[in-house]
């Protein structure tokens, strides 16, 4: 089960558990069964959402441990043959608005960190060189794919995501050189890598919300 959809059971559960409390304020159970049948209610919903939790860190970690395998196989797809060398300079990224949902920011940081790893599932596997292809194509390929990602992720996501690690860092949920990361990423494996560390610090912070 991806993150997503963790996220968004998790999502649903919240919704659930509100509803009930509502319903139970508006309309009081009137016999001891009614009681206990919400009682119940109440704690298999609050054990179901630890399970969650727990499961979303899981595969938090699992990736987190993915990412040093992610990063030597950007290298080796992505180094110009050769004598060719490219450097693609990505300016800082603007202090940006992000809303809140709910009044939790750990459902806030779990669903941004889901967009923005939708945002690079969308952008398909990075260039390799196809044979017959010049190196010099190559290059030119690749860096026009990384230039279109960087640039539609520093125009949509890329200011949300560096006020969302300022409050983070600022909870002690984030260690301080990702607010660096997510000023500037630099290519799509450290925006893979932003994503992943938003998603941990925002499981972390949905544990504490639910003590």
């Amino acid at each position: 089960m991806s993150g997503t959809h963790l996220a968004v059971l998790s999502a649903l559960l919240s919704s659930v558990m509100t509803y009930l409390g509502v319903h139970l304020t508006i309309h009081p159970p009137e016999t001891p069964k009614k009681k206990r049948i919400y009682k119940s209610a109440f704690i298999v919903c609050g054990l179901t959402s630890v399970l969650l939790i727990g499961l979303q860190a899981r595969q938090n970690e699992r990736e987190l441990k993915q990412l040093p395998r992610d990063v030597a196989e950007y290298i080796k797809n992505t180094m110009p043959p050769g004598a060719l060398f490219t450097r693609t300079l990505v300016p800082a990224a603007p202090t940006g608005m992000i809303a809140m949902v709910d009044g939790s920011e750990a459902k806030m940081a779990i669903g941004y960190a889901d967009q923005i790893q939708a945002f690079l599932r969308k952008q398909g596997e990075p260039p390799k060189q196809v044979r017959g292809e010049s190196n010099l194509d190559f290059v030119v390929r690749s860096n026009a794919w990384y230039s279109r990602v960087m640039n539609e992720y520093n125009k949509v996501y890329a200011a949300p995501a560096a006020t969302l690690v300022d409050s983070l860092i600022k909870k002690n949920l984030l260690e301080l050189q990702v607010a660096e990361l997510a000023r500037n990423p630099v290519n799509p494996l450290g925006i893979k890598a932003l994503a992943i560390q938003i998603q941990v610090a925002g499981t972390k912070l949905a544990t504490q919300e639910t003590q």
